[in-house]
């Protein structure tokens, strides 16, 4: 939690420069894993009661404090978001525990009118292939930004068709991932491993008695 925003701030006060490593190297940015685990674990205790209200509040502060630090770092948009200032320092902090929030919230209404619409089937389909689609779609943005300037000469700038052709294409790919390479993957994995199986009810207390016998 605190390793992250210390090695980010150090590496930008050494060199403000030059902001590559924090964003590839993976401990400089690992308070929203950290924060993922933290909840899962306490979730893994029981059930756990928390107030929507001052949640929701915090966490609408928080995104909103993420985004406007954003904007404000860079107003003219003349590099990328998470290259600016503010992200590079306390902004990825930020958004990192407003998203936290958001899980929380959205754990705690679960099952409610509010979430209903993250039951529907596309959306769950989504949710399954995320994480290809957040390792993939840096790639495909890099390689349609190659494939625009060559076919058109320019360098391609922000527009709504770029934007859908990346979505596309990073969704088609992460779809393609799962089904042919993570699904058969997790099924491999399934057939390896060792099943375990419950040890009967009545063998436990027999053996409790015969330890409390032999005694």
């Amino acid at each position: 939690m605190f390793l992250s925003p210390s090695l980010r701030l150090g590496w930008f006060l050494w060199n403000p420069h030059n902001p590559f490593p924090p964003f590839v190297l993976l401990p400089c940015h690992m308070e929203g894993l950290a924060l993922g685990a933290l909840i899962a674990l306490r979730f893994r205790q029981g059930p756990w009661k928390i107030a929507t209200g001052p949640l929701a509040t915090l966490t609408l502060c928080l995104l909103a404090a993420a985004g406007v630090g954003s904007y404000l770092s860079d107003p003219a948009g003349l590099i990328q978001p998470w290259f600016t200032a503010w992200n590079r320092t306390i902004g990825y902090s930020i958004s990192s525990i407003g998203c936290a929030g958001l899980v929380l919230w959205l754990v705690r209404l679960r099952g409610s009118s509010w979430t209903g619409w993250l039951r529907l089937p596309p959306i769950q389909y989504l949710g399954t292939i995320s994480y290809g689609i957040y390792l993939l779609h840096y790639p495909i943005l890099m390689a349609v930004n190659v494939a625009w300037k060559t076919l058109s000469g320019n360098v391609p700038e922000e527009s709504p068709l770029r934007s859908i052709l990346v979505v596309t294409l990073s969704i088609a790919s992460a779809s393609a991932s799962w089904h042919l390479m993570e699904r058969p993957l997790l099924r491999l994995k399934d057939r390896l491993a060792p099943v375990l199986h419950a040890e009967p009810e009545y063998g436990r207390v027999g053996a409790v008695r015969g330890l409390q016998e032999s005694v």
